[in-house]
């Protein structure tokens, strides 16, 4: 039994790297569509770093914003919950309000 912070629902979400890869891969995206068809390698660095830079915000906002409901069960940490013997514990089942 170790003292080990639990993991966030957030973190387990999305990691922090994949935020960056996918700003990263709309950035490509933008860059390649500008150099295709304005054929300028200056403006599309400039605007395929601007896509990144967009893109990594907006989804780093979004992330922020999160808030699990308390009152719906999360499923995202259930086998980090479980016992040796893979029953979950008590305190983490889903209640009922009926």
């Amino acid at each position: 039994m170790t003292n080990e912070p639990k993991p966030s629902p957030r973190r387990a979400l999305m990691k922090p790297f994949e935020v960056v890869g996918i700003s990263v891969v709309c950035g490509l995206f933008v860059f390649f569509i500008v150099v295709y068809t304005v054929k300028n390698w200056t403006l599309a660095l400039v605007l395929g770093g601007a896509a990144i830079v967009v893109v990594l915000l907006i989804l780093a906002l979004l992330l922020l914003g999160y808030k699990p409901n308390p009152d719906v069960p999360v499923y995202l940490d259930r086998f980090e919950q479980q016992d040796e013997d893979g029953e979950a514990d008590e305190k983490d089942a889903p209640h009922s309000t009926l």
